[in-house]
């Protein structure tokens, strides 16, 4: 382990390292969806088991949030990060290598679980090791480097099926894991013995002051609001490009395989572009509420024209899936409404109930649209190869969703004039 004075370059080292562990999160997420062919072909796996199968990420994950914020406080960052940096390994090992479903299903779960870790430690080492000013900055590069992650995903596993084969391709995050492991071993640390940076451990809160916390933040109905906006406004990513949109790219939209990953990195693209321009527009125009109903509209539009429009040329196609992308991206801004509509003391965890909810979108409607696709599908297929009228019918779900956000957004109240 790295122990010098804070100096130099290293407190950048160790928040890459940070950001680093939250792409590695990232890159759990999403690979399934790149890998789902010879996944379903070797698992021998339905749409339903598909969907309940990726959706167990999201099962750990979210009820995950809350404790884990609590344990990077009381135990540390390093220590939270090896701890979770070996669940998600492990899971990432039995993924790859278990043979029957229930073994690779509890890898799926413990991945979730590691994972949950990622974000509030890579903001945790933000505050200890960088300056208040740039915090906000911070974030940001955190939540485009995830992104940015997703899009490498997309891109790099499907060449490496194409060049190495399955079970190559299905290993690779266990070998990030253990590098990562190793990485954050050697580099992160607390803090500097001379950095000046109080001992936040002493000052964190007991659990019955959290349960006391959670209870005033789950009564109040903003917070849920917050939250299901977030969540509806997190489909797009959570459901569709996590598992469903190459099998509904290449078997709807007749795309290649290749050109479905570059319409889903482009998705991607738009999002990340989006989710760092909204902050600066939420300032300047004085509202946090306003880019949201935006939002959602842009979002719904886009997702009927993407799902029940005529047929594209590819360049028109991947135009759509930026501007969905672009839609997309202020869903961020929830979290801030979140902690704007707390006190300090409580607007930690405030922001970690809303990600709760936020990720129990991709939890609930990941294996709901697999049941769809089932219970619609009358005929027997291979794979995920249904019908265009089946997956237009299943994918009713997100246009749905995105429809209510709409409606749910006009009650949010406004908090940019009490953020002070």
């Amino acid at each position: 382990m790295i122990n010098c004075k804070l100096s130099g370059h290293l407190p950048l080292i160790i928040f890459a390292c940070g950001v680093f562990y939250y792409c590695f999160a990232y890159i759990l997420r999403v690979y399934t969806g790149v890998i789902y062919e010879p996944l379903v072909e070797e698992l021998n796996l339905t749409a339903s088991q598909f969907g309940v199968l990726t959706s167990l990420y999201y099962f750990s994950y979210s009820p995950m949030q809350v404790p884990a914020g609590v344990l990077v406080d009381r135990i540390g960052v390093r220590r939270s990060l090896l701890l979770a940096c070996s669940i998600a390994t492990i899971g990432s090992a039995l993924f790859a290598f278990a043979s029957s479903f229930s073994l690779v299903a509890i890898g799926r779960f413990m991945v979730g679980m590691g994972s949950a870790f990622a974000y509030v430690s890579s903001l945790k080492i933000a505050t200890l090791w960088l300056p208040r000013k740039y915090i906000a900055t911070a974030a940001g590069v955190t939540t485009a480097s995830g992104m940015m992650a997703a899009i490498f995903t997309n891109i790099y596993f499907t060449r490496s099926l194409e060049q190495y084969g399955f079970a190559w391709t299905e290993a690779i995050p266990f070998l990030i894991g253990i590098f990562l492991f190793g990485l954050i071993a050697l580099v992160v640390v607390d803090k500097a013995p001379d950095s000046g940076v109080e001992d936040d451990h002493k000052s964190a809160v007991s659990f019955t002051e959290l349960w006391q916390y959670m209870r005033q933040i789950m009564l109040n109905r903003q917070i849920l609001l917050i939250g299901l906006v977030g969540a509806f406004l997190y489909i797009p990513s959570s459901v569709f490009l996590d598992s469903w949109a190459l099998p509904y790219l290449m078997h709807v939209k007749g795309l290649t395989l290749k050109d479905a990953t570059n319409a889903g990195s482009i998705m991607l693209s738009g999002w990340i572009l989006s989710s760092l321009l909204t902050g600066m527009l939420s300032d300047y125009m004085g509202n946090r509420v306003k880019p949201l109903i935006w939002a959602s509209v842009i979002s719904l539009v886009l997702s009927c024209v993407l799902l029940y429009g005529p047929v594209l040329p590819n360049s028109m196609l991947f135009l759509v899936m930026f501007l969905f992308g672009m839609g997309c991206g202020p869903h961020p801004l929830c979290f801030i409404l979140a902690k704007e509509n707390f006190p300090t003391q409580v607007a930690g965890t405030a922001i970690s109930f809303a990600n709760c909810l936020i990720m129990l979108g991709g939890f609930v409607f990941q294996p709901l649209l697999g049941y769809v696709l089932d219970f619609l599908q009358t005929e027997p297929v291979k794979g995920l190869a249904y019908s265009t009228e089946v997956y237009q019918k299943a994918m009713l779900i997100m246009p749905v969703t995105l429809l209510i956000s709409i409606f749910l957004v006009w009650m949010i109240k406004d908090t940019y004039k009490r953020k002070e």
